[in-house]
């Protein structure tokens, strides 16, 4: 004669409710994006490696451009076209307005044409300041010809 087991009795075994649990896993369809998750984020995955494959960039970019600072270089502006010869100031060094910063190519001496522009400002500050019997001075050699 077969034992009759109650119907409560065998749902609360822990066999019995791990199979009610895996039974609802097995039942139920898995949704889209748990089925095909994987793939899909492969297939994006290949397709960016193909598009940086064939999407080249350029090496060079060729645009205009301008470089401005807050101690920006000044423009040199000479008086007179030539070669220049010699440079009175290093890189970096700070200058003051119309100093005297190199020579360009001449016949004339630099240190004698600075002699001669020294008393060229020395005569025109007396003349400015009518000072005429100090002016002799600078004008000694026209008269001793």
């Amino acid at each position: 004669m077969p034992i009759q087991i109650d119907e409560d009795i065998r749902i609360n075994t822990p066999q019995a409710q791990r199979d009610f649990s895996v039974q609802e896993l097995i039942a139920n369809k898995p949704s889209f994006i748990v089925r095909w998750g994987t793939s899909i984020f492969f297939i994006i995955l290949l397709l960016l490696c193909v598009m940086c494959w064939f999407i080249q960039y350029p090496d060079v970019v060729v645009a205009n451009a301008k470089l401005t600072s807050i101690n920006a270089p000044k423009t040199v502006i000479s008086k007179t076209d030539g070669k220049l010869i010699k440079l009175t100031v290093t890189e970096g060094q700070s200058v003051i307005k119309n100093a005297v910063i190199g020579y360009m190519e001449s016949t004339a001496s630099p240190e004698i044409v600075m002699a001669l522009a020294k008393e060229l400002d020395s005569l025109s500050i007396l003349l400015n300041n009518n000072r005429v019997d100090q002016n002799t001075q600078f004008f000694h050699f026209l008269f001793s010809t």
